[in-house]
């Protein structure tokens, strides 16, 4: 019996209108307010900032590492006019750091497992760059 009105209730709950799309309760539908204007919040995927750095991180062989690799749960920091920006990279290597707009960088480790060797060169807010880490011996 409380499996029939559990059925009964979401059917109900979550059934369509004509237009295919599913309505609630309280007459709203994915994408539309209550007021049934459409909504632009989380309708569309945010946008990268322009003033972030993203990419991703590849250890390269060398010292321990046999064979090019992501570096996973790895810590990156920029070094700029103020204090150091830090991140870690995801189990991809892919990394992103929230920097301040028109700013110069220099990237370093903040492992003692590892050295930058890509890049050497100062990199600026806004850029995707790949960066190569080589393990210590």
């Amino acid at each position: 019996m409380i499996q029939f009105i559990l059925i009964l209730f979401t059917s109900v709950a979550f059934a369509q209108n004509n237009d295919g799309m599913p309505h609630f309760p309280n007459g709203s539908r994915p994408g539309k307010s209550v007021t049934g204007q459409n909504s632009t919040t989380n309708s569309q995927p945010p946008k990268k900032s322009p003033d972030s750095i993203i990419g991703q991180c590849v250890v390269i062989p060398g010292g321990g590492n046999l064979i090019a690799s992501p570096c996973p749960e790895v810590i990156l920091t920029l070094q700029g006019k103020g204090d150091p920006i830090s991140t870690r990279t995801d189990r991809m290597g892919m990394y992103e750091f929230a920097t301040e707009q028109g700013q110069q960088y220099k990237v370093l480790s903040g492992s003692k497992l590892y050295d930058v060797v890509q890049p050497k060169d100062p990199i600026f807010s806004g850029q995707k760059v790949e960066i190569h880490l080589k393990q210590k011996n």
